[in-house]
C-alpha cells in the first residue's frame, strides 16, 4: 500500500515542503525537540504476540511484557561511534530476551525520527510500524484544531481514522489537503503520513499477523512508570520465551 503524489496540487505541496522555509522550521523544532528529550527518560517494552482474540487478532502473551527505562538521554552526536545509553541499554534488553533470534522483528514507535533512527541502527531487519494509536490521536488533534468542539469535527475525525484502518491513504490527505491554506496543523500532518507511509500499512500488517498499537502496554508503563515518554515498544513474533 503506498502513498503517491498523484495530482499537480500534490506534486506543488511536495515541492513546498522542500523550501528554505520548511527546512528552517524543521531544524528549529528538531532542536527544540533535543533540548526537551535531555529532560525526559526514554523507555522500551519487549513482549511477544503468539496469542489471538475471538477476531483472529494478534494479543501480547501473558507474562511475557517487561519495561525497561532509566534517567538518561537517547541524544548522542552524530559522528560518534558509540550508542546512545538508551540505545545501549534497549539492545542489551532485546538481547536478553531473544528478540533479534526471533522469525519475524516488529518495533511499534509514535513516529518520533529518533526512535525509527534507533530501530534502524539495530534491527536492521525489523518490521516498523508507527503504533496506529497515536496516528489517531494526531488526526484527532488536526480535528479539533479545524473543527473546534463543533459535532462535525467528531465525524470527520471519524472519517479520517476510517481511511487510516482500512489503508486509503491517499483519500485521508486528500481530505487534509483541502484545509492547508488555512491551518498550517493539516499540512504537517501530511507530511507526517508521506514520512510514515510504509509504517501505516495497517491492513498488510494485520494480515501478516503484527500488533499495530500499543495503547493497552503504554497504559500499564504509565501506571508504574508516569515520567516515561517518546518510547518505542518492541516485540518479536514467531518465538516464545
Amino acid at each position: 500500500m503506498r502513498l503517491e503524489r498523484g495530482s499537480l496540487d500534490a506534486s506543488k505541496e511536495v515541492v513546498r515542503s522542500a523550501g528554505w522555509e520548511f527546512v528552517v522550521d524543521t531544524l528549529w523544532r528538531d532542536l527544540l525537540f533535543a533540548f526537551r528529550l535531555l529532560h525526559k527518560n526514554p523507555g522500551s517494552t519487549v513482549w511477544t504476540a503468539e496469542s489471538r482474540d475471538r477476531e483472529g487478532k494478534p494479543v501480547r502473551d501473558p507474562g511475557s511484557i517487561s519495561y525497561s527505562s532509566a534517567m538518561e538521554s537517547a541524544a548522542i552526536p552524530a559522528t560518534s561511534p558509540k550508542l546512545s545509553d538508551f540505545a545501549a541499554r534497549v539492545q542489551r534488553e532485546a538481547s536478553r530476551r531473544g528478540f533479534t533470534e526471533a522469525l519475524r522483528q516488529v518495533v511499534l514507535g509514535d513516529g518520533s525520527t529518533w526512535i525509527w533512527n534507533t530501530a534502524t541502527e539495530l534491527f536492521t531487519q525489523a518490521t516498523q510500524i508507527l503504533d496506529r494509536f497515536h496516528a489517531k490521536e494526531r488526526l484527532g488533534e488536526v480535528g479539533k484544531v479545524i473543527y473546534g468542539d463543533r459535532p462535525e469535527g467528531k465525524a470527520w475525525i471519524d472519517a479520517r481514522c476510517e481511511e487510516l484502518d482500512e489503508g486509503h491513504l491517499k483519500s485521508l490527505v486528500h481530505a487534509l489537503r483541502s484545509h492547508i491554506g488555512q491551518h498550517k496543523e493539516a499540512r504537517e500532518c501530511i507530511q507526517y503520513i508521506w514520512r510514515n507511509r510504509r509504517r501505516m500499512r495497517y491492513p498488510l500488517f494485520e494480515k501478516q499477523g503484527f500488533c499495530t498499537s500499543t495503547g493497552v502496554v503504554e497504559s500499564g508503563c504509565n501506571a508504574e512508570c508516569i515520567v516515561m515518554q517518546s518510547q518505542p515498544l518492541i516485540w518479536p513474533a514467531g518465538k516464545s520465551f
